[in-house]
């Protein structure tokens, strides 16, 4: 049955409505940065839940620091909280070391269920499909899983092979 669906539902007219629709859906579950994400609203709400000023907060995926600048800037700077920022990409990590953000520790790895190495798959931003067709900034999320997106089919991607941790063996 599966195979006749997708037949009919990705035939040219369906595949933007069913994309919004799959957007729309994991937005609403919390999954993923999602298109619109607001980052000042995520980290106001997760200030909100900091009690303690030397509380220890994890930015799993920091990408360049936008959510652990924003509510660091929130917290203030009396806080003594620490972030730990983890990021796999080697070119993020630049990003995040010249931010010299106070009080964050960056954790050069992706974070998974078993530690290890994995393989990232991040979307080739250099590839002729990506430079004619931009894509909009979530897309531009690297997974530890091959993303299926109905709008990412037509766009390459790299596979790059990263340190995985685990929160808890930290």
């Amino acid at each position: 049955m599966a195979p006749l669906l997708a037949g009919v539902l990705l035939r040219r007219p369906l595949v933007k409505p069913l994309a919004l629709l799959e957007n729309y859906l994991a937005f609403i579950q919390g999954k993923g940065s999602g298109g619109g994400w607001d980052i000042g609203a995520e980290a106001q709400i997760a200030s909100l839940h900091i009690r303690r000023s030397d509380a220890i907060v994890f930015d799993v995926g920091a990408h360049h620091g936008e959510w652990s600048r924003e509510l660091l800037n929130l917290l203030g700077p009396a806080s003594l909280c620490s972030v730990f920022q983890f990021e796999p990409l080697k070119h993020n990590q630049s990003i995040l070391r010249s931010l010299n953000l106070p009080r964050t520790n960056i954790v050069e790895a992706a974070v998974s269920d078993k530690p290890g190495k994995a393989t990232l798959w991040v979307l080739d931003t250099a590839s002729p499909t990506a430079l004619h067709d931009p894509l909009p900034a979530w897309s531009h999320v690297p997974s530890l899983h091959r993303r299926r997106e109905a709008q990412l089919e037509k766009y390459d991607m790299i596979e790059e092979l990263v340190e995985v941790v685990t929160i808890d063996k930290m």
